[in-house]
């Protein structure tokens, strides 16, 4: 009896510490229950300096097992969430210490998302591509498209993510840029075909499509941009009635645009007109039908020619088959005189009224099939396979060339060009006040004394300066202006007729 006597109070002051360890614990883990909860309830609103923090003192009070995992878990989701490059290491620290983590889909979303910025982009990809994997055998459909699309968008930033193939490596082939470019290719089709498949939403999978097909299309080669406009095109069999699907019709028609097929290209346009009348892009359709079916005329010269020199113009054509050409005789000083901008020329000669020397006509090598044609100055080494236009005209004198051509609709395109025949070297110097103009005969060099000169300089949004003279019995003729810092300017000399 006196022996429990002795023990009763060290007995009872023991138990009753047990009782105040235990409460205290509970107490603890009640309170990192609580934190834990905050921090998902603070990560759901995107506040994820917050949930760093509340993880942190969980981490901090040494819960156990279940808790900490919790808690390791949302402090790497906060840390990646930042993107400040430090929550993908913790990530794979907390993984590399406790399996699980490894298949957690959303940690490695987040990892994904922490790396996205920071170059090379892999880790980004190859952490998106995980976590696709992971939510679709989840059997979450939508968020594994978001994950694989993410991946997607991974290559399309950065080629150089895919390694070599390793029969590649075993060969000891190169791998070239466009190795690298057609691989990743080849990837993002696979993962945006692969997302088609999943049960997602038509338009989530009309949108996968339609990523892959922009970016084969985007390439410049056209065996990509077939692979581009078979995309195009199960996007407007399967998913007729989705959002992308006029667009990605007028996209078809725009792939065979920028290889300038342009008969198939009015085909797909088409298309566009006829199944969706009443869309938007049916106007874009048609602008752009009118675009490729319009005429185009261009003239051009490359330098004056002597008399007695055959003159020749350059040109260019779209659609038309036949140029119907007039050559008027034109007086350049007096045009220098009143012209108010350089691109005034044109119509300022125009206006002369002057005597029309000769009328002819040309044929385009034209076929119908909507390419542009042309005559254009050629390198020594290349084939001429299309002549310029002669001008009927060896006499001396400035002449504008009119040239007027019409495509199978009747709609006209006009031309114009300036030849000049002359035997009048001139060169024109500036200076802050004054045009210098020298004159002489390029053929036996005398000073073109007498003969007209003008020029024009332009300054400012506005402003313009006219001087005219003759020149002197040295070849010159210094035509004084109001002192300007910086200007164009235009001059033109005229002797006898």
């Amino acid at each position: 009896m006196n022996s429990i006597r002795r023990h009763a109070k060290p007995l009872a002051f023991c138990l009753s510490a047990m009782v105040l360890l235990t409460a205290a614990a509970v107490l603890g883990s009640a309170d990192n229950e609580d934190l834990l909860q905050q921090a998902q309830a603070q990560y759901e609103r995107h506040n994820y300096k917050t949930v760093v923090t509340l993880a942190d003192k969980v981490l901090a009070a040494s819960p156990p097992e279940s808790l900490l995992r919790a808690a390791q878990r949302l402090r790497a989701l906060g840390l990646c969430r930042q993107r400040n490059a430090v929550g993908y290491d913790y990530a794979e620290k907390i993984m590399s210490e406790h399996a699980p983590f490894k298949e957690d889909a959303e940690l490695w979303m987040a990892m994904g998302a922490d790396q996205e910025n920071h170059w090379p982009r892999k880790k980004s990809f190859d952490a998106y591509k995980k976590a696709g994997e992971l939510f679709e055998k989840d059997e979450k459909h939508d968020t594994a498209a978001e994950a694989f699309l993410k991946a997607v968008e991974m290559l399309r930033n950065d080629y150089g993510i895919l390694p070599q193939p390793a029969a590649q490596q075993k060969e000891k082939k190169p791998w070239t840029w466009q190795d690298q470019r057609l691989q990743s290719l080849q990837e993002i089709i696979r993962l945006c075909e692969h997302v088609a498949t999943l049960k997602v939403s038509d338009e989530t999978k009309t949108r996968a499509l339609y990523i892959a097909a922009q970016q084969a299309c985007s390439q410049g080669e056209w065996n990509l941009a077939e692979m581009g406009i078979a995309l195009y095109r199960r996007i407007v069999k399967e998913f007729p009635k989705t959002p992308q699907a006029p667009n990605a019709q007028l996209e078809t028609g725009g792939a065979f645009q920028q290889f300038n097929r342009f008969v198939e290209a009015l085909a797909e346009y088409r298309l566009v007109v006829e199944s969706w009348p009443e869309h938007a892009l049916a106007k874009v359709a048609k602008q752009r039908i009118a675009e490729i079916k319009a005429p185009r005329a261009a003239l051009w010269v490359t330098k004056s020619f002597l008399p007695g020199e055959k003159a020749e113009v350059y040109w260019l054509i779209r659609n038309i088959r036949k140029l119907s050409l007039t050559a008027t005789a034109v007086d350049l000083p007096a045009a220098v005189e009143k012209v108010q901008t350089i691109s005034d020329l044109v119509g300022v000669l125009s206006a002369q009224q002057g005597q029309v020397k000769a009328e002819w006509t040309f044929d385009t090598p034209d076929d119908g099939k909507h390419q542009f044609h042309q005559c254009a100055p050629q390198g020594e080494e290349e084939k001429q396979t299309t002549v310029p236009i002669e001008v009927p005209l060896k006499e001396r004198g400035a002449y504008l060339i009119k040239a007027v051509g019409a495509n199978p609709d009747g709609q006209s395109d006009t031309a114009y060009c300036l030849v000049v025949i002359s035997k009048i070297a001139a060169v024109a110097k500036l200076d802050a006040d004054q045009v210098v103009v020298f004159a002489n005969d390029v053929l036996d060099g005398t000073p073109c004394a007498g003969a007209s000169v003008a020029a024009v300089r332009y300054w400012g949004r506005n402003g313009r300066d006219h001087a005219s003279g003759k020149i002197d019995d040295a070849g010159l003729a210094e035509l004084k202006m109001p002192r300007r810092n910086s200007c164009q300017w235009l001059a033109a000399v005229r002797a006898g007729d």
